[in-house]
């Protein structure tokens, strides 16, 4: 986490120097003008303009510490903030270094902990508000971020952990069993696990959590149904040259809606290294900001296309199959879940990646 210590007055400015020294260089520290004969170390010297200054380094850092009035800081934030999976950390602290709270994005954002390692760095006392956290539950949004799960339908976190905080019934389906670990004592009691989405709908509960890369549009719409999507899909694709970018992309969501798989869990795209220098399926990539795994036809000879070999793939590029050899490798998998289906100018092919976190 980039953090950023903003002090503006004497005491605030020698207490920052010292915080800025725990954190050591993952911290940049910024002073007024006045004060920088205050400063054991490198500091950042500005005008004094403080609405200013942030407004400029806010998109900068992931995490803020404000060492100054609570108030002054949620008058200069306010315009700044956008949504809770985006805005940075902010922790507010008095100049005596008594108090770090926990201001905004305490969860997804690394309030919470950022108040907590201030407080551990000047011993100071954590302020931390968030309802799990204070009755010792777990959070939702917390579990997925450890977990690296991708989020569908984001309102309905605000349901389940209050579910979580109010002790009321929750029913999850997890393919994958990671969420039990995170339910002990007392929290089992209300937690139910269920085998399959359609049983779990008809028992009632509070709320849903349901883990899986399964897409099921007839649930995704209601408002305590969570969905937490692992990204363990790979999807191999191979295409004909000068294949534009929307036609691989309009084959790539048809082939997922057709299978129920959802577009969040993809974790790679995987093709031959020939076309690295395809400008469609590099558009199409660039585009979705996915990774990419290359392989030469040798490597892709290694596997047998479950679909057979496609004659006109060995003549142009040497390999037996593209898609779904390719999708296999990446994956690790040895069968598919989606064998190669073609469209246009396109192939493509789905499998799955063993997933643990």
């Amino acid at each position: 986490m980039k953090i950023a210590i903003i002090a503006i007055t004497k005491g605030g400015c020698q207490l920052g120097s010292r915080l800025a020294a725990k954190i050591k260089a993952e911290a940049d520290l910024f002073t007024p003008e006045r004060f920088k004969d205050e400063i054991k170390g490198d500091a950042n010297i500005f005008d004094g303009n403080l609405k200013a200054l942030v407004a400029n380094i806010f998109p900068n850092y992931s995490g803020f510490v404000f060492i100054m009035a609570a108030g002054i800081v949620v008058r200069m934030i306010a315009a700044l903030i956008k949504d809770k999976r985006v805005d940075p950390a902010v922790v507010v602290m008095d100049e005596k270094g008594d108090y770090a709270i926990s201001l905004l994005s305490g969860h997804l954002g690394g309030a919470n902990e950022l108040s907590r390692r201030c407080a551990l760095a000047v011993g100071a006392i954590p302020v931390i508000t968030t309802a799990t956290d204070v009755n010792s539950k777990p959070s939702i949004d917390m579990i997925s971020k450890e977990l690296n799960l991708a989020v569908e339908n984001y309102k309905a976190i605000k349901i389940i952990n209050a579910a979580i905080v109010n002790n009321e019934r929750i029913g999850i389906v997890d393919r994958y069993g990671l969420l039990k670990k995170y339910f002990s004592g007392e929290d089992e009691d209300y937690v139910r696990y269920y085998s399959s989405i359609t049983y779990a709908v008809n028992v009632n509960a509070s709320a849903y959590v349901f883990l899986t890369n399964r897409d099921n549009a007839l649930f995704k719409k209601a408002g305590n149904i969570l969905f937490l999507r692992p990204k363990n899909l790979v999807v191999g694709i191979g295409c004909n040259r000068n294949t534009k970018a929307s036609e691989i992309e309009k084959v790539y969501f048809k082939a997922l809606k057709e299978n129920n798989l959802s577009p969040l869990s993809v974790r790679n795209i995987a093709t031959i290294d020939v076309k690295k220098d395809e400008k469609g399926l590099n558009n199409f990539i660039k585009k979705h900001r996915f990774d990419v795994a290359y392989y030469t036809k040798d490597e892709l000879n290694t596997i047998e296309p479950p679909s057979g070999e496609s004659e006109n793939t060995l003549k142009n590029v040497g390999a037996k199959g593209v898609c779904e050899p390719a999708a296999m490798l990446s994956s690790g998998a040895r069968s598919l879940l989606v064998k190669k289906q073609k469209i246009g100018n396109v192939t493509i092919a789905v499998a799955e990646a063993p997933f643990t976190s």
